[in-house]
């Protein structure tokens, strides 16, 4: 889709999940956005058998866009966040809430698919008028990062890029219990083994629909009796502050944050958040399971696990977890299968996200 006249100052690409009438309904008035400010809009629809981000910067006959809004839940913004990293362009990815729990958004500032809207309205003015200042060569950022001339837009998107935030991409390998190795897979929010993953599998999709985010506690409450795995987990220590360490320890789940909170005034990671430069890693211990599980609940609405004993808590830019056998796995809250092992690492600053704060604003 074009705008219907004029010469357009900035091309956004739409990327929506259209299961959801919602998203449908967000993405129309978001293209009416677009083609108010005189802006090139295309919208690429995902579904299983073409997802989200693939062809989305293919193709020689298109320019590429300024602008990535990525209209759906956690899934489609990983997909599309992924994309862009592979293809290694200094391009502001714009998450627009419409999933079940949407946390990404959450933790980088974005309340609502409206708030959403309130952004991208900003940025095309911004782009317009030409305001910012040039972003710095995409050399700047980590492994798999663009150079200095993959850059690309209108000269005004161009400008208004230096109002994204960097922000992190993790990449997660599973080893399979046949011993086959997954591509690395990439994740903003939380990537996990064991209990965490069986409650997704348990979750029933009424309860998801009815209740939103809060629909994945009766999953959780089906299997909060379910026996600790021993895990051994090593990290380079590649961390400025950290020295190489191994532990091993019996436990519930192990998950591996990009994030920090999740709805419910609830944080999870306290010492993690999309911008760290660094993945939070977070194991439920054993000895959790099952009398002591209200101290874990009070501990994260206290504002942080922190100071729980019952929760082992690191800071890597890497790692790799094993398990004593084969667990459900999953990525940014969807079903990965099962794997027995899995290594992890993170790609900091490598996106650019449009989100609140910015200094255009």
């Amino acid at each position: 889709m074009t705008a219907r006249s004029g010469t357009a100052a900035v091309r956004v690409a739409l990327v929506v999940n259209p299961i959801h009438r919602r998203g449908r309904r967000v993405a129309r008035a978001l293209v009416a956005l677009c083609r108010d400010h005189a802006a090139t809009v295309r919208v690429h629809l995902t579904s299983p058998a073409r997802p989200a981000g693939r062809g989305l910067l293919a193709g020689a006959e298109e320019p590429r866009p300024d602008l990535v809004a990525a209209v759906g839940g956690d899934g489609t913004v990983r997909e599309v966040a992924g994309a862009l990293s592979r293809e290694g362009v200094c391009i502001p990815l714009l998450p627009v809430p419409t999933g079940t729990a949407d946390l990404y958004a959450l933790n980088v500032g974005i309340r609502s698919a409206a708030h959403a809207g309130a952004l991208l309205e900003e940025f095309l003015r911004a782009a317009g008028e030409g305001h910012g200042a040039a972003r710095r060569a995409s050399a700047d950022r980590q492994s798999g990062a663009a150079g200095p001339g993959s850059v690309t837009g209108s000269d005004g998107a161009r400008r208004v890029l230096a109002a994204a935030r960097d922000c992190d991409l993790g990449l997660i390998r599973f080893v399979r219990p046949d011993g086959g190795r997954t591509p690395e897979i990439p994740f903003l929010v939380d990537a996990g083994m064991g209990g965490s993953a069986q409650a997704l599998l348990r979750t029933p999709a009424l309860a998801k629909r009815l209740l939103g985010a809060g629909g994945y506690a009766v999953g959780a409450a089906r299997v909060l009796l379910r026996p600790p795995v021993h895990f051994d987990i090593r990290m380079p220590g590649n961390l400025p502050e950290a020295a190489p360490r191994s532990t091993h320890l019996s436990a519930w789940s192990v998950e591996l944050g990009g994030i920090r909170a999740v709805p419910g005034r609830i944080t999870v990671f306290p010492h993690g958040g999309p911008g760290t430069g660094g993945l939070a890693l977070l194991a439920v211990r054993g000895e959790a399971v099952p009398w002591r599980w209200p101290q874990v609940f009070a501990a994260g609405f206290r504002g942080g696990y922190g100071g729980s004993g019952l929760l082992h808590r690191e800071s890597a830019s890497a790692a790799e977890v094993r398990a004593e056998h084969p667990v459900p796995v999953h990525v940014d809250g969807e079903d990965a299968g099962w794997a027995s092992a899995a290594t992890v690492r993170v790609l900091p600053g490598a996106l650019a996200v449009l989100a609140p704060g910015s200094p255009w604003r």
